[in-house]
């Protein structure tokens, strides 16, 4: 919640470092949807800072771990 809302004020930086603790998170509690979403999310944050590259590393993890569970939303 805190990390969208960050992107809702245009605080990218925030939200990255918000999405990619989510992920870290949701990868303990093995809640393997949030945390695709969340890695999702943490690139697009990585993007809208102007970091296209690293956006691509989260982009591409999201996408393998939506692909090896069937999540057709990520």
């Amino acid at each position: 919640m805190r990390a969208s809302m960050a992107v809702a004020k245009r605080e990218f930086g925030l939200a990255a470092q918000l999405f990619a603790k989510a992920s870290m998170v949701f990868s303990r509690l093995r809640m393997r949807h949030e945390h695709a979403l969340s890695v999702y999310n943490h690139g697009r944050a990585l993007q809208d800072l102007g970091n296209p590259q690293q956006a691509l590393t989260q982009f591409k993890k999201a996408n393998a771990i939506a692909q090896q569970l069937g999540f057709q939303d990520v």
